[in-house]
């Protein structure tokens, strides 16, 4: 089936499909558990007695490390307060250290914010009685930014309370600029996409490398640069960190030579694809399953912000997103907040596999934009599907243009639930009803009989008639005629 860069042919540049945004989790498997808290501190740390001191201690000893590590090279430490976020406070440092092209550690930001934490309260009888509890506080959260030469930007999330949940931020984009910059390659960047580049085959074969492998690399690379709440003795206890996918974003780039053809491609694509988030549709797109018990609002949104739009197609807690990038991209996304949506473990071994899952949803969905944009219209086409024609010995009446009938059956033909797959004269009678308000007693079921190598206006024609209801029959009389020349439908 053709894809959508192939049916927008010599308008498009080059694609090239990439992770990116990725998020993941480090945490500590041996120590989720207040059970698991109770052990570590008995018999790794020595604390027979689990009152709040030795909680506070914890936090004070990861806090006097990082600022031992801050005064150390020199690194700012910002405070976020408010609704500001810590990604605009550390902006400026970011920008700066860019300019003196310094590596590493160049930022640190303080946030407060809600987090799971491990607690000790007073259980009762002795005063040396103490049992430990979860909760959720507003803590303090330490953010490192970072530059790093070969793998772009990111930034490492540590909380400053046990169980110390930690985040990693990273972008594939940020690691393909890096490579090609490495590679002496000339290319140029919009925003966070790749919009020039000297050899498009160079460019997707780097983002192909860009694999769990190659994450997990990363994500411990950058682990060893900020200050770690356990000492090495602690982790080399059998308390070490593991990776797990919070939030993954798979995207398809198609880079067009001009804005104006983008344009024009991405509002036709966005008006004939708002009925996406249905569940039937959904169930097509990402080839699941859905039923009265899948959880999840099915739905489709279209977000305007002055004139740059974007598609939004919700499945469970991930959704597929589509939007026009600065006049030159069309960029389609699955973003996968829960891999357990598609019946996928969280570790990070399933980063690959997770990748081919969103890809195959966004073939599909492309592959069904593709065959809207070259089934539609132009004006030879419509002149041989409203004009009457001789094909093979059988006369083929033209549809009347206008008539609600033909204009809910030409809806329907166009329909994106019809273009996915193969489809029967029952689906596309229960489109007509369901969706186009047609009466069912018009769109009685028969049986339509295509010759071989019949024109595309006699087939669409012919396929018309007998999927409206009214078989075609070839030769007919001449009262059946002159009853067809009144109604564009007629019955058995």
């Amino acid at each position: 089936m053709t894809t959508l860069a192939e049916a927008c042919g010599p308008a498009v540049a080059f694609t090239y499909r990439s992770i990116d945004r990725l998020i993941l989790n480090a945490y500590i498997p041996t120590l989720q558990m207040p059970g698991a808290m109770v052990t570590f501190l008995r018999e790794v740390c020595g604390k027979p007695i689990l009152s709040p001191v030795v909680f506070k201690a914890l936090t004070d000893r990861f806090v006097a490390a990082v600022h031992a590590f801050t005064d150390r090279h020199g690194i700012p430490v910002l405070h976020a307060t408010g609704r500001t976020r810590p990604g605009e406070v550390a902006q400026r440092a970011l920008r700066t250290a860019a300019r003196a092209n310094r590596w590493g550690v160049v930022a640190v930001v303080v946030h407060q914010e809600s987090a799971r934490v491990f607690t000790s309260r007073h259980a009762g009888g002795r005063r040396t009685n103490f049992w430990v509890r979860e909760e959720r506080r507003l803590v303090n959260h330490y953010y490192f930014y970072l530059r790093d030469r070969d793998y772009g930007d990111g930034f490492v999330r540590v909380s400053s309370y046990a169980p110390f949940q930690t985040r990693i931020w990273l972008n594939a984009h940020g690691y393909l600029t890096a490579q090609l910059r490495r590679r002496r390659m000339p290319f140029r960047t919009l925003d966070n996409c790749v919009l020039e580049v000297a050899e498009p085959a160079v460019l997707a074969k780097i983002a192909q490398h860009f694999d769990a492998r190659l994450v997990e690399q990363i994500a411990r690379r950058w682990l060893a640069w900020v200050p770690a709440p356990l000492t090495p003795a602690e982790r080399a206890a059998g308390y070490a960190w593991r990776l797990s996918i919070y939030q993954a974003e798979f995207s398809d780039n198609v880079i067009f030579q001009r804005t104006e053809v983008l344009n024009r491609v991405y509002e036709d694509l966005l008006r004939d694809h708002l009925h996406l988030g249905r569940p039937d549709m959904v169930k097509v797109m990402f080839d699941r399953r859905i039923q009265q018990n899948t959880p999840g609002t099915f739905k489709t949104r279209l977000l305007r912000q002055g004139v740059v739009s974007c598609l939004k197609v919700f499945y469970k807690k991930s959704f597929l997103k589509q939007y026009n990038k600065g006049g030159r991209v069309l960029r389609t996304e699955v973003c996968v907040n829960d891999p357990q949506d598609f019946r996928i473990g969280r570790s990070l071994v399933h980063l690959d596999y997770l990748g081919t899952v969103a890809y195959h949803a966004i073939g599909r969905f492309l592959k069904a934009q593709a065959v809207a944009l070259v089934t539609a219209l132009d004006r030879s086409t419509f002149e041989r599907l409203v004009t009457a024609s001789d094909e093979g010995g059988q006369h083929v009446a033209g549809l009347r243009f206008g008539t609600p009938q033909v204009m809910r059956l030409l809806a329907a033909l166009g329909c994106a639930g019809l273009t996915f797959k193969a489809f029967s004269h029952t689906d596309l009678r229960a489109m007509l009803v369901d969706q186009f308000g047609a009466e069912a007693a018009e769109v009685t079921q028969s049986v339509g009989q295509l010759r071989e190598g019949a024109s595309p206006a006699t087939a669409w024609t012919m396929a018309a008639r007998s999927r409206a209801g009214g078989g075609y029959r070839g030769r007919r009389s001449r009262s059946t005629r002159r009853r067809s020349a009144s109604s564009p439908y007629w019955s058995s």
